[in-house]
């Protein structure tokens, strides 16, 4: 009887444990891709935003290459994360701005960084920087396809993420110069809100920003005087 009741004390704590160990070992493997995701991503992600810094030199066609493979294993471990979409949608951008680009890889390079960009701004509908660059993705793409019968669409949505990049990252300068190159280069389609709040961005913008944007506005022969 003793025995028995030991022996049934000890398989309850047995199950117990199991219990404990199969809860832990769920959380382990819930957890295992994010964490594998991170450590593939660590390198790529440098390197990116290395690319990104002021005055960098324009990636090497190789080295872009190997980021872009590496990046891709990060995202295959977890597609959802959306600073890995965006980093991979400037990988993209850049290969698709890269100078002597043709039309037809540039539009490819184009769509695809779309493609990361919706899945990055579903994620994080409040980072500007994706708005930003989906707003310069459409307006290129409209610049190079402009028979395209997707144009009506581009046309609403590159000024749906423009608004949103100006609401959220107006401050910011990366995003300042972004939206600078696209309100200039449709200057004459602005609305007289729009061109207020473009206006008022470059009033927020550092004194070298704005000497720079100024620059860009005169080559697009655009006037801000209100």
């Amino acid at each position: 009887m003793k025995a028995g009741g030991w022996t049934r004390q000890t398989l309850g704590c047995g199950l117990a444990a199991l219990t404990l160990l199969g809860a832990m070992g769920a959380s382990g493997w819930h957890l295992w891709p994010e964490a594998r995701a991170n450590a593939l991503a660590m390198q790529p992600l440098a390197q990116v935003r290395a690319w990104q810094a002021p005055r960098a030199p324009a990636p090497e066609i190789a080295a872009w290459l190997q980021t872009r493979a590496a990046m891709a294993r990060a995202i295959n471990a977890s597609p959802r994360n959306p600073e890995l979409q965006e980093a991979m949608a400037y990988l993209y951008l850049s290969a698709a701005f890269r100078p002597g680009q043709g039309t037809l890889l540039q539009a490819a390079y184009l769509r695809q960084a779309l493609l990361h960009l919706e899945v990055a701004t579903q994620s994080r509908p409040m980072v500007p920087s994706a708005w930003a660059n989906r707003a310069l993705a459409l307006q290129r793409l409209m610049e190079i396809q402009p028979g395209a019968s997707e144009v009506p669409q581009w046309r609403d949505s590159l000024w749906q993420a423009f608004d949103r990049a100006l609401a959220f990252g107006q401050r910011e300068q990366g995003v300042q110069r972004t939206l600078g190159t696209v309100a200039f280069a449709h200057w004459s389609q602005l609305s007289l809100a729009r061109g207020d709040a473009v206006r008022h961005m470059l009033a927020q913008a550092t004194p070298r920003q704005r000497q720079a944007l100024a620059a860009l506005a005169q080559a697009h022969q655009v006037s801000l005087e209100p």
